[in-house]
C-alpha cells in the first residue's frame, strides 16, 4: 500500500521523467509480493478446514460403527442424538479455524495500538501549577541558555550547548549547510522536540514550564510546505473566527492574495479541498503568510516561506514583512541568503553549533567568514540574442562590501553592450565581427545619485548584474525599437557608457532615455520609489571571450 501511495503522490514527477514502465514494473512486483503472502495465508486455512471436516467425518463414522456393533444395547434415539451432533461438529471445527485465524491477522493491529500506547507522551496543554502572564510575551525575547537536544536518546546531539540570545524586535537570518539544525531550532522553540540539557527562556519564562497550549499559541511560523486543511478559506484563516472580515481582506492584501481570493468563487467561503491540494505551493505559502499576519504574535518564524513564489510577489511579500512585524522578533530560516542581507544578526549553525552571531556588515567584511563562504560566488545566467550566445559571470555584489562609494553606479556587463544594442534595436539579427567581447563583473555596487539629492542605494542583492542584463531585455525588445516603445512610466533610466579609462564613449553617450516597465520598477533590484531620471555609468573592461 505505500508503494501505491507513493506513486500516486509522485505521479507528475513519474511521467516527467518518463520512467512509467520502470515503476509499473516495480508495483507489480510488490503486488506479487503481497498475493504471494496471502496466498500462503489462505493455503493454510483451506488446509485446517479440510483437516477439520476429515476429523468430523471420522467421528461421525466411529459414531455409526459403534451402533452397529452395539445395535443389540444402544437405543436408536443415542445413536441419532450421536451422528446428529457428530455432524454439527464439522461446523463447528470449521467455524473455530476461521475465527483462530482472523483473531491471528487482527492481533497484528493490537500489537501495533500498544506499541502507540508506549509511545512517550506530549507535556499537557495546560500546566496548572505554572501559568504566565496574560499578556506575556510583551518583549519577544529569545534566550538559548547552553541548549542541546536529540531526535533519539540514542543518538547525538542535534543542536550542541546552543547559547545566543534574541532581542526584542530584533531579526535574525539562521543560515547554515543542510544538517546544521536550522530547522531544529524552530521544533525546539514549539517543544515538539524536548530539551537533553539546557533550557530556552521567552521573556525570562522558561518555556519547559509551560503547558504546550500557552507556549504554541503565542508562537506563529510560516513553514516551506504549509498544510491547508478540508474547510473554506476563512476555516483555514481564522478557525476561531475571532477576527471580522475586513482584518481578514487586510492580511490577505498585505499578502499579495487579496486579488486571487476575490476571483474565486464564494471568496472567503471558497472550499479549500485536504491538503490544500486546489492551490498552489505559492499560494499555499502565501495564505498562509496572512494567516500570520492576522494573528500577529511577538514571535515569528519563516522557514523559506517564500521560496515557492516568483521574485516580483518575493519582493512585495519581504516588504510587507519588514512593515507588519517590525515590532515582533522574527527569526528566518534562509538558503536564499540575499533574503537576509537585511537581518539586524545573522546566526550561522554549523554541526549543531553556533558558529557565528553578528551583524550581516561585519561578517561580509571578513572574508573567511562562513557567511560569506555561503553566499553564492559566481551566478551564471546564459544569454540568447538571436543567434549569439553570451554568459553573464558575476560575483556576489553586496550593498555591505561598499567602501567610499562614488557619485555613480559601477557595473560591468558581460557582453558588450554595444552589441547588444545593435542586436535588439534591429529587427533582422545583425552580425558582429569578431569574437564577442566578455566584460569582467565589478566587486563592488554603488549607490544611484539623482540631481541636488544625496546618493541613495537602489539596486541591491546579489543579481543585481542579472537584473540589469534582463532591464535592458525588456527595454530594448528587438520587435519594438527604442523609440516606439510604450511603457508604464514608473521610473526613468538614462544609460551612460564608459570606457575603462573614464571617457564617455562617442557613439553611445546619447542614448533614448529608458522607461521602466512595471514589473521591473517593482522588483526588489529596481525598486526606485519615484517618476525621477537616474543616470548610470557602466564601466566597461573589455577582455576577449574565453571560448
Amino acid at each position: 500500500m505505500d508503494d501505491v501511495q507513493e506513486t500516486l503522490h509522485g505521479i507528475v514527477s513519474i511521467r516527467d521523467y518518463e520512467v512509467e514502465q520502470d515503476y509499473t514494473s516495480q508495483l507489480a512486483a510488490a503486488l506479487d509480493r503481497n498475493i504471494r503472502a496471502k496466498y500462503l495465508s489462505d493455503s493454510v486455512a483451506r488446509w485446517l478446514s479440510v483437516y477439520s471436516t476429515a476429523l468430523a467425518s471420522l467421528l461421525v463414522l466411529g459414531v455409526g460403527l459403534t451402533a452397529v456393533f452395539t445395535r443389540g444395547s444402544a437405543l436408536a434415539a443415542s445413536i441419532g442424538l450421536g451422528i446428529t451432533q457428530a455432524n454439527m461438529l464439522i461446523f463447528m471445527f470449521r467455524h473455530l479455524i476461521d475465527q483462530a485465524c482472523q483473531m491471528e491477522t487482527t492481533m497484528v493491529s493490537v500489537e501495533r495500538v500498544q506499541q502507540y500506547s508506549q509511545v512517550d507522551q506530549e507535556a499537557p496543554e495546560h500546566n496548572d501549577s505554572f501559568q504566565p502572564p496574560k499578556d506575556w510575551p510583551q518583549a519577544g525575547v529569545i534566550e538559548f541558555d547552553n541548549y542541546s537536544t536529540t531526535y533519539r536518546p540514542e543518538l547525538d546531539p542535534v543542536l550542541k550547548n546552543l547559547s545566543i540570545t534574541i532581542a526584542q524586535g530584533q531579526k535574525v537570518g539562521i543560515v547554515g549547510r543542510t544538517g546544521s539544525g536550522k530547522s531544529t531550532m524552530t521544533l525546539a522553540l514549539f517543544r515538539i522536540m524536548e530539551a537533553l540539557e539546557g533550557r530556552i527562556k521567552i521573556d525570562g519564562v522558561d518555556v519547559s514550564q509551560l503547558g504546550l497550549k500557552d507556549l504554541r499559541s503565542q508562537l506563529c511560523i510560516i513553514p516551506q510546505d504549509p498544510m491547508l486543511f478540508a474547510g473554506s478559506l476563512q476555516d483555514n484563516l481564522d478557525p476561531l473566527r475571532e477576527y471580522d472580515d475586513a482584518a481578514i481582506w487586510r492580511a490577505l492584501e498585505l499578502a499579495n492574495m487579496s486579488e486571487f481570493v476575490s476571483s474565486l468563487e464564494g471568496k472567503l467561503e471558497a472550499p479549500v479541498d485536504h491538503g490544500g491540494s486546489n492551490f498552489s505551493s505559492g499560494q499555499k505559502q502565501l495564505l498562509t503568510l496572512a494567516a500570520a499576519i492576522l494573528r500577529k504574535r511577538k514571535i515569528v518564524i519563516f522557514d523559506e516561506a517564500t521560496s515557492a513564489t516568483d521574485a516580483e510577489t518575493d519582493a512585495i511579500v519581504q516588504r510587507t514583512i519588514r512593515q507588519e512585524f517590525k515590532e515582533c522578533s522574527v527569526l528566518t530560516i534562509a538558503h536564499r541568503i540575499n533574503t537576509i542581507y537585511d537581518s539586524d544578526m545573522i546566526l550561522v549553525l554549523d554541526q549543531g553549533k553556533v558558529a557565528e552571531f553578528a551583524p550581516p556588515q561585519e561578517l561580509l567584511k571578513n572574508e573567511e567568514s562562513l557567511f560569506t563562504k555561503l553566499k553564492p560566488k559566481v551566478p551564471h545566467h546564459p544569454v540568447i540574442l538571436g543567434t549569439h550566445r553570451f554568459s553573464t559571470d558575476l560575483e556576489s555584489l553586496d550593498p555591505f562590501t561598499w567602501s567610499n562609494p562614488p557619485a555613480a553606479l559601477t557595473l560591468a556587463l558581460a557582453l558588450s553592450v554595444r552589441q547588444f544594442i545593435t542586436l535588439a534595436t534591429r529587427r533582422s539579427v545583425a552580425r558582429v565581427k569578431g569574437p564577442p567581447l566578455l566584460l569582467l563583473p565589478a566587486r563592488r555596487i554603488y549607490p544611484l545619485q539623482r540631481s541636488n539629492v544625496p546618493s541613495i542605494p537602489v539596486l541591491l542583492g546579489p543579481n543585481t548584474l542579472s537584473s540589469c542584463l534582463k532591464l535592458l531585455s525588456c527595454l530594448l525588445d528587438p520587435q519594438t525599437p527604442p523609440e516606439s516603445a510604450s511603457y508604464t512610466h514608473t521610473g526613468q533610466l538614462l544609460i551612460y557608457l564608459r570606457t575603462s579609462a573614464g571617457a564617455v564613449a562617442p557613439r553611445l553617450a546619447k542614448l533614448p532615455v529608458l522607461n521602466l516597465p512595471n514589473p521591473v520598477a517593482q522588483s526588489s533590484d529596481f525598486s526606485t520609489r519615484a517618476t525621477t531620471q537616474y543616470k548610470i555609468a557602466l564601466d566597461l573592461e573589455p577582455v576577449p571571450h574565453p571560448s
